[in-house]
């Protein structure tokens, strides 16, 4: 089974993480074997999988947390407070552990908020909710991983974070090897950057898998989370039912 990855956010890719809701057939967070390739498959390589097993079911808090802030949001509606905070305790987590380092974000594809490609394949997404608030689990933190600070969280770091890269990006970053509990820090950073700066209005959600989506299409029209599996499915349901028979 292929990694699709359609969400354009890293936040929107792991809430992406199952292939249906409310019942899932599958679950790449469901075993530390499917978690691993997952994450190298997103950018994100987990490269000391010590604790992960331990950190999954924090993972799949987070995950569902994360589904159930963006998918009122890509109705126009709020999403629930306890949500919201389940998402900032993680991030609040990793902020305390990590520290800033100048270069280029090492966040890898979609990390935090859209990116310049449109919708990659597709498939079906996640699973029932779950509670409120994970805080992540396994081993302390990581290596040269990283994910874009905003201007917003820049200036409040202070004006010795500002002044060195001359113009080049500054990262959150977290010393030793990669986790899981990295990983569950930066898809928060990124469910937080895309909170501060958006563009919320473009998150859809496909109608038939449930998956999220940044739309990152020029008119702003896309519907699916890929044309190729949820999008012909239903236009060959729609052609059918209007055939005569």
């Amino acid at each position: 089974m292929d990694v699709e990855l359609v969400g354009n956010a890293l936040c929107l890719d792991f809430a992406n993480t199952v292939n249906a809701r409310p019942v899932a057939r599958s679950d790449w967070l469901a075993g530390e074997e499917e978690a691993c390739i997952w994450a190298r498959a997103a950018g994100h390589p987990i490269e000391d999988a010590a604790g992960l097993a331990a950190a999954l079911p924090a993972a799949r808090e987070l995950r569902e947390a994360v589904f159930r802030v963006f998918q009122p949001l890509a109705h126009g509606e709020r999403p629930p407070r306890a949500d919201l905070d389940a998402v900032a305790v993680v991030h609040a987590d990793g902020v305390t552990r990590g520290h800033l380092a100048a270069g280029p974000s090492a966040a890898g594809p979609s990390a935090a908020g859209p990116s310049a490609a449109g919708p990659s394949a597709a498939g079906p997404s996640a699973a029932g909710p779950s509670a409120a608030g994970p805080s992540a689990a396994g081993p302390s933190a990581a290596g040269p991983s990283a994910v874009e600070l905003s201007a917003v969280e820049l200036s409040a770091a202070g004006p010795s974070a500002v002044g060195a890269s001359g113009g080049g990006h500054y990262r959150f970053a977290w010393d030793g090897p990669r986790t899981a509990r990295v990983l569950l820090w930066e898809v928060a950073a990124s469910a937080v950057e895309l909170l501060g700066h958006g563009p919320l209005g473009r998150l859809g959600e496909c109608p038939s898998c449930c998956w999220l989506f940044l739309d990152t299409s020029r008119n702003n029209r896309r519907r699916w989370c890929s044309m190729t599996t949820c999008g012909s499915r239903d236009k060959s349901r729609r052609y059918y039912a209007t055939r005569p028979t």
